[in-house]
Protein backbone atom coordinates (compact mmCIF):
# COMPACT_ATOMS: atom_id res chain seq x y z
CA UNK A 1 0.00 0.00 0.00
CA UNK A 2 2.53 2.14 0.77
CA UNK A 3 4.78 1.87 -2.15
CA UNK A 4 1.41 2.10 -4.07
CA UNK A 5 1.22 6.11 -2.71
CA UNK A 6 4.96 6.42 -2.92
CA UNK A 7 4.93 5.64 -6.48
CA UNK A 8 1.88 7.86 -7.25
CA UNK A 9 3.45 10.62 -5.72
CA UNK A 10 6.18 10.16 -7.38
CA UNK A 11 4.23 10.41 -10.90
CA UNK A 12 2.33 13.33 -10.18
CA UNK A 13 5.72 15.22 -9.47
CA UNK A 14 7.10 13.64 -12.49
CA UNK A 15 3.84 14.89 -14.67
CA UNK A 16 4.22 18.16 -12.60
CA UNK A 17 7.86 18.68 -13.91
CA UNK A 18 6.61 17.69 -17.29
CA UNK A 19 3.90 20.40 -17.63
CA UNK A 20 5.91 23.01 -15.97
CA UNK A 21 8.65 21.80 -19.06
CA UNK A 22 5.75 22.35 -21.59
CA UNK A 23 4.33 25.67 -19.97
CA UNK A 24 8.01 27.12 -20.12
CA UNK A 25 8.24 26.18 -23.82
CA UNK A 26 5.09 27.53 -24.58
CA UNK A 27 5.64 31.01 -23.14
CA UNK A 28 9.19 30.67 -24.82
CA UNK A 29 7.91 30.01 -28.02
CA UNK A 30 5.00 33.20 -27.40
CA UNK A 31 7.27 35.72 -26.70
CA UNK A 32 9.70 35.02 -29.51
CA UNK A 33 6.03 35.24 -31.86
CA UNK A 34 5.59 38.28 -30.02
CA UNK A 35 9.02 39.90 -30.56
CA UNK A 36 8.81 38.91 -34.24
CA UNK A 37 5.82 40.46 -34.93
CA UNK A 38 7.51 43.73 -33.65
CA UNK A 39 10.11 43.39 -36.26
CA UNK A 40 8.04 42.68 -38.53
CA UNK A 41 6.02 46.06 -37.74
CA UNK A 42 8.93 48.18 -37.70
CA UNK A 43 10.35 46.88 -41.00
CA UNK A 44 6.53 47.81 -42.51
CA UNK A 45 6.33 50.91 -40.65
CA UNK A 46 10.29 51.37 -42.12
CA UNK A 47 9.37 50.53 -45.75
CA UNK A 48 5.85 53.13 -46.06
CA UNK A 49 7.89 55.95 -44.68
CA UNK A 50 10.40 54.99 -47.35
CA UNK A 51 7.61 54.95 -50.12
CA UNK A 52 6.79 58.08 -48.88
CA UNK A 53 9.79 59.97 -49.12
CA UNK A 54 11.00 58.64 -52.22
CA UNK A 55 7.64 59.19 -53.73
CA UNK A 56 8.96 62.97 -53.54
CA UNK A 57 11.88 62.54 -55.19
CA UNK A 58 11.08 63.59 -58.96
CA UNK A 59 12.05 59.87 -61.13
CA UNK A 60 14.41 61.29 -63.26
CA UNK A 61 16.23 61.93 -59.88
CA UNK A 62 15.92 58.27 -58.67
CA UNK A 63 16.88 56.97 -61.88
CA UNK A 64 20.23 58.89 -61.60
CA UNK A 65 21.57 57.58 -58.60
CA UNK A 66 19.75 53.66 -58.82
CA UNK A 67 21.15 51.00 -61.18
CA UNK A 68 19.25 49.76 -63.96
CA UNK A 69 16.12 47.69 -62.42
CA UNK A 70 17.12 44.79 -64.84
CA UNK A 71 20.42 44.26 -63.17
CA UNK A 72 18.37 42.90 -59.81
CA UNK A 73 16.75 40.95 -61.94
CA UNK A 74 20.01 38.54 -62.88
Amino acid sequence: MKDAITRERQDKNFQKGINEDLRSALNEERNRSFEQRLKISELERRYRRLEHLLGKIPREELEKFLPNQREYQR
